[in-house]
This record gives structure tokens, C-alpha cells and sequence, in this order.
């Protein structure tokens, strides 16, 4: 009986101690990463609409190529805590884009969540150690990412042309609309 009150009492206080990757991090953490994924989300999402507004999504496309990542910096550059953001995908366009060990262990999260049906957190946080965290927050390919990241044979006009052009080794396509595309990764050094 002492041991099992005590095997229980174990278990209980390792099952409520909070672990970064699952519980998350610093509050601070999380704020600060939904705030940051918000303002590239916003600041992206706005540009992009102009650009199709402007000049289809074949134009959209050379936007893309050519902004998306200095706007991305500029987010970076309005916030000290925020050491990078990065989009990152297992199936990326820009190569720019892709994962590295920490990123493709969050993705491998996602992705597992997806192919068993479970719904997505809105955010999943890394502790890398020293004060360095990861927040990631999943991206899912909604119905007019379809124009540029759907089935090949449907896409805009002029876009698989133009995707050949800029991106040769595009790995973007094939995706239907609620799919997991990727993460949003706001790299963020704690005091």
C-alpha cells in the first residue's frame, strides 16, 4: 500500500510538471510568437491580395519571389526579442525555406496530428536551451492558396510557367484545401 501511494504520488507530480514542447514555454514566449506570426501573417496576407488585385496570380507569384522575404526581415527588424522568422514546410518552394533538425521534429509533430485526424494546436514552442525557444504555429492551405499550391493541372493561368522560372525545384504543389502546409517559426531569446 506505501508503495503504491507513493508510485502514485510520483507519477503524479512527473505527469504535472510542464515540459516546453508540450505544455509550452514562458508565457512571454508564446505572446510574443503569436504576436510576431501574427504581423507576418498579416503583412504577407495584405501584399499578397494587392499583388493578385494587381496583377493575377502569375504576377503574384514574382511578388512572392521577390518580398516575401524582405518583408519578413522587416517584421524581425521591429522586434528585439525576435532573433528570426522563418516559414518552413517538409514540401517548401523557396529553398530559403526549408527545415532544419528542430523545424523538421516540429513539422514530424503536425504532420502526425494530420494523418491521424486530431485537430492542430494553435502553437507548438521548442526549448533549445540558454534561453532560446521556438514557437511554431501551423499554416493550412485554404481555398485560394489552391491558384499556386493546388494539383498541378489546375492551377491559375500562367502560374506553372512562372513557378518553372522562379522556382525550378518547387516542391509546393499537390496540396488541397484544409491540408497542413507548414509552420511559422519566430525564434525568440529569453533573458
Amino acid at each position: 500500500m506505501k508503495y503504491s501511494v507513493l508510485f502514485l504520488a510520483l507519477l503524479l507530480i512527473w505527469a504535472c510538471q510542464s515540459t516546453p514542447e508540450k505544455q509550452g514555454a514562458p508565457a512571454a514566449v508564446s505572446q510574443i510568437g503569436k504576436a510576431i506570426s501574427d504581423s507576418l501573417l498579416k503583412t504577407l496576407g495584405g501584399n499578397l491580395s494587392r499583388a493578385v488585385q494587381d496583377s493575377g496570380f502569375s504576377g503574384a507569384l514574382k511578388f512572392c519571389n521577390i518580398e516575401a522575404m524582405p518583408l519578413t526581415r522587416q517584421v524581425v527588424a521591429e522586434n528585439a526579442a525576435v532573433g528570426e522568422v522563418k516559414r518552413v514546410s517538409e514540401k517548401w518552394r523557396n529553398p530559403a525555406n526549408q527545415p532544419d533538425e528542430n523545424d523538421l521534429a516540429a513539422l514530424n509533430h503536425f504532420t502526425t496530428l494530420a494523418a491521424n485526424g486530431e485537430a492542430l494546436p494553435a502553437e507548438f514552442v521548442q526549448e533549445l536551451g540558454s534561453g532560446q525557444y521556438r514557437y511554431y504555429r501551423p499554416l493550412k492551405v485554404a481555398a485560394l492558396c489552391l491558384n499556386c499550391h493546388g494539383d498541378p493541372a489546375h492551377l491559375a493561368e500562367g502560374v506553372g510557367e512562372q513557378l518553372q522560372a522562379l522556382y525550378p525545384e518547387d516542391k509546393a504543389l499537390g496540396y488541397e484545401e484544409g491540408d497542413f502546409r507548414g509552420l511559422v517559426r519566430v525564434s525568440v531569446k529569453m533573458p
